[in-house]
């Protein structure tokens, strides 16, 4: 047969659809005891644009990410986005790619005679030794501008990794990210901070790298508020160049 992939074309809107993806696709594997699978794709796309309102502009991934049974991945560029959608579909079992409509403008190469990939895996996408910064999805490019920014002022050298999958996640590359860049590590992302998925991210490098770590792990994402139409007000809760820079410079100095 065929294989589904539908298209929702807002990620707030994704709630109508939560019982049949929470309650039935991701549950089928376990219930049939292996002998059943959804194997559907889900495109969304989420964040923050010029004008997007409180009901277009969620970022939702770390709900979605909860729920085993369900793969979450969030590229950040083209390639990434041909290539995951790719794995995808050859993958068994219910999947949600969830895109940045912010990255939609963005020209970047595609390799499409590349072989497919496996899902699941990270990446790094820039190499430093001073610290880490995790990210995924949109912020990715913000984070590698702001790393790019700091190097050149002020001579602070930034390993960014971009997760790329939420669901399965590269923990390895993590931890061995952050070993390698002198303990320490920020989190990135345009979600909420409380509940965010780099709180989960945070407790898994305290709890393995605790003797290791140099300095707590920060966060920065959206303060808890809801996401205002006006790009003025937005720009002042998004993370952005200088915020980023800001709390590189901050680590750093510890």
């Amino acid at each position: 047969g065929l294989k589904p992939i539908v298209e929702i074309m807002w990620m707030d809107f994704l709630f109508v659809a939560l019982d049949q993806l929470v309650n039935q696709a991701s549950n089928v594997r376990y219930i049939s005891n292996g002998k059943v699978t959804a194997p559907m794709v889900v495109r969304v796309q989420q964040g923050i644009t010029p004008g997007s309102c409180a009901q277009h502009s969620q970022s939702m991934e770390a709900i979605l990410a909860h729920i085993p049974g369900i793969k979450v991945g969030l590229p950040s560029n083209s390639h990434d986005a041909y290539q995951m959608l790719k794995a995808a579909v050859l993958d068994p079992d219910p999947v949600i790619l969830i895109e940045s409509r912010a990255l939609y403008m963005n020209s970047d190469p595609v390799d499409f005679d590349a072989p497919i990939e496996t899902l699941g895996g990270a990446r790094i996408a820039r190499e430093g030794k001073d610290l880490a910064v995790i990210t995924w999805g949109k912020t990715t490019p913000v984070v590698l501008r702001a790393a790019e920014e700091i190097k050149a002022e002020h001579g602070i050298d930034v390993c960014v990794v971009d997760l790329r999958w939420l669901n399965p996640l590269d923990e390895e590359t993590i931890f061995e990210a952050v070993k390698s860049s002198n303990g320490k590590a920020i989190i990135v992302h345009e979600a909420n901070v409380t509940g965010g998925f780099g709180a989960e991210i945070s407790a898994r490098i305290s709890s393995r790298l605790f003797a290791e770590l140099k300095a707590p792990v920060i966060r920065l994402g959206v303060p808890d508020s809801r996401i205002p139409a006006s790009p003025v007000m937005q720009k002042a809760l998004i993370p952005d160049v200088p915020k980023i820079v800001e709390a590189i410079r901050k680590l750093h100095a510890i």
